[in-house]
């Protein structure tokens, strides 16, 4: 999709909220209209940062995508956007066919990184 507010910058996340849904996050997990969202990608914590203020549920306009990134502490997503949770219909340009180089952590010598796991390459149907 496009990037709501900065339409040249393109963005992949997952899309968990339909138009005129309400969502809810609450101790870290996500309910759709009162059904909890479980399994994975769903079984991590996404409260956002501790920093950030703002309420926890969000009720989707007729049409408004309420999207989520992979890496629930870092990133720039419907949970944390000011202008408003929902990505507009019209900004939606696609599907991605493939997710290329999921990360996992990897600790050597006392040190972490994340480095590129490619036993875990996903496609998205």
């Amino acid at each position: 999709f496009r990037f709501p507010g900065a339409e040249s910058k393109m963005a992949v996340k997952r899309i968990i909220g339909l138009p005129g849904e309400t969502l809810r996050l609450v101790d870290g997990r996500f309910t759709v209209d009162g059904r909890r969202l479980d399994g994975a990608p769903f079984d991590r914590d996404y409260a956002p940062p501790t920093w950030y203020c703002r309420p926890h549920q969000w009720r989707l306009s007729d049409d408004e995508y309420f999207v989520v990134g992979d890496n629930p502490p870092l990133s720039d997503d419907s949970r944390t956007w000011s202008a408003g949770a929902g990505v507009a219909a019209q900004l939606i340009v696609g599907q991605p066919v493939i997710v290329h180089a999921p990360r996992r952590l990897v600790e050597l010598w006392g040190y972490r990184f994340h480095v590129p796991d490619l036993t875990a390459i996903r496609y998205i149907r």
